[in-house]
C-alpha cells in the first residue's frame, strides 16, 4: 500500500492522557488514537492485531525484546509504607506490567507463591488445577511466618520453603520489580528463572487479547526512535523511501521495487510523500517496520540502503537485488 492512502497521524512529542508507555508509544507511531468513544485502532494498528489474531498460538509463543538492553543483578531498595502494585508502580514510575504481583495461598495444608505480571489478576481455578487441592488466601500471620514479612513486600528470590509458580505472562520477560521478603523494601533488575527457580504454568485471570499483546510489545519492543514491531506482526514487511519524489529517477525505481516486493509475497508500504527526508526517516524509525529501503543520491550507482530496524543495521545492495535481500532477512530473522 501506499502512505498517502493510509490513515498514519505520528506525533514527535508523547500523547497527554493517561495510558502505558507502550499505549502512549502506539498513539505516537499512529497505529491508534482517542477519540470521542474511547481508543480507536488506525490502519497499522489495525494490520498488527489482525496478523496477532491471525497467528496459531497465543500472543505469548512470540519473541519479545527483553525489558532491557542488558540483564541486571538484582538491588535492594527501599519502598516505605508502598503495598499494592498500583503504589508501587507510583512509587517506582514503572508500568504495573513490569511489576511481579506475588499473591500467597493455602492449599492442602501447605501455602504456595503464585507470580503474576502486575497488571494481572490470579484464577483460583487454574491454580487449583495445579496445586490438585482447595486453595485459599493466606493469612498475614501464615505469611509473616513463612517470608518473615508483611504482605506487600514478598517475592520469590531465595524462597526455598514453599511451592512458587509463575505465571506464564512472565517468560522471557527481565529487569522486574518485586518484594524482597523484608517489610518496606523491593527488589528491582529481577529475571524469573535465573535469579529465582521458575516453575511456569498458566495461572492467570486476565485473557491475553491480540490488543493487551500489541500493548506488550510495543512497551518492551522499542528504543530511543520508536517502535521495532517483530516482523510476523508488523503492519508491513518492508517500506521503501524516495527521498525526493520530485526525482523522476528515484520515483520510478521506488515504483518497481514496490511493486516487485509485492509480486515477491512481500508486504510493502511505499512513502510516496512529498516530505523532507528527516521526516520520513523519523516516521520510519517511530513505527517500527522491520526493512527500510531508501532510494537516494546511491541510486546514481545503482544501489540502495537497506536498514534493519531492529539493531540499525545497514546495507548498501544494487537496486536489483533488492527485495531478494529483503526476502532473505525476512527468512533468517524469523526463523532463527
Amino acid at each position: 500500500m501506499r502512505w498517502s492512502e493510509l490513515t498514519i497521524p505520528t506525533l514527535r512529542d508523547e500523547p497527554s492522557g493517561g495510558g502505558s508507555p507502550g499505549l502512549k508509544l502506539l498513539i505516537r507511531a499512529g497505529y491508534a488514537r482517542r477519540g470521542d468513544a474511547g481508543l480507536e485502532y488506525l490502519d497499522l494498528g489495525r494490520r498488527s492485531l489482525a496478523k496477532l489474531a491471525g497467528l496459531p498460538f497465543s500472543g505469548r509463543a512470540l519473541v519479545l525484546a527483553p525489558n532491557s538492553e542488558h540483564d541486571l543483578d538484582p538491588e535492594r531498595f527501599a519502598t516505605p509504607g508502598v503495598k499494592s502494585i498500583a503504589d508501587l508502580a507510583v512509587f517506582t514510575g514503572q508500568p504495573e506490567d513490569s511489576l511481579i504481583k506475588s499473591v500467597v495461598m493455602a492449599a492442602g495444608g501447605k501455602l504456595a507463591m503464585a507470580l503474576l505480571r502486575g497488571d494481572h489478576a490470579l484464577s483460583e481455578a487454574k491454580l487449583r488445577a495445579v496445586l490438585g487441592a482447595d486453595v485459599r488466601a493466606a493469612s498475614p500471620d501464615e505469611i509473616r511466618n513463612a517470608f518473615g514479612a508483611d504482605p506487600g513486600s514478598l517475592g520469590p528470590v531465595e524462597v526455598t520453603n514453599v511451592r512458587v509458580l509463575t505465571d506464564e505472562a512472565l517468560r522471557g520477560r527481565q529487569n522486574l520489580i518485586c518484594g524482597a521478603n523484608q517489610t518496606d523494601y523491593h527488589l528491582r533488575n529481577v529475571t524469573p528463572d535465573e535469579d529465582f527457580s521458575a516453575e511456569f504454568a498458566d495461572l492467570s485471570a486476565t485473557p491475553e487479547t491480540p490488543e493487551s499483546t500489541l500493548t506488550q510489545i510495543a512497551q518492551m519492543g522499542r528504543d530511543e526512535s520508536g517502535l521495532v514491531m517483530p516482523p510476523m506482526i508488523a503492519p508491513f514487511s518492508v517500506l521503501f523511501v524516495p527521498v525526493n519524489v520530485g526525482d523522476d529517477a528515484q520515483r520510478t525505481a521506488a515504483e518497481k521495487l514496490y511493486e516487485d516486493a509485492k509480486a515477491a509475497g512481500c508486504d510493502a508500504l511505499l512513502d510516496d510523500r512529498d516530505q523532507r527526508p528527516g521526516v520520513k526517516f523519523k516516521d520510519a524509525e517511530l513505527i517500527g517496520i522491520p526493512w527500510r529501503v531508501t532510494l537516494g543520491k546511491k541510486l546514481a550507482e545503482a544501489q540502495v540502503e537497506i536498514m534493519e530496524r531492529r539493531g540499525k543495521l545497514s546495507w548498501d545492495i544494487a537496486v536489483n537485488d533488492a527485495v531478494e535481500f529483503v526476502r532473505a532477512r525476512w527468512d533468517k530473522v524469523v526463523m532463527s
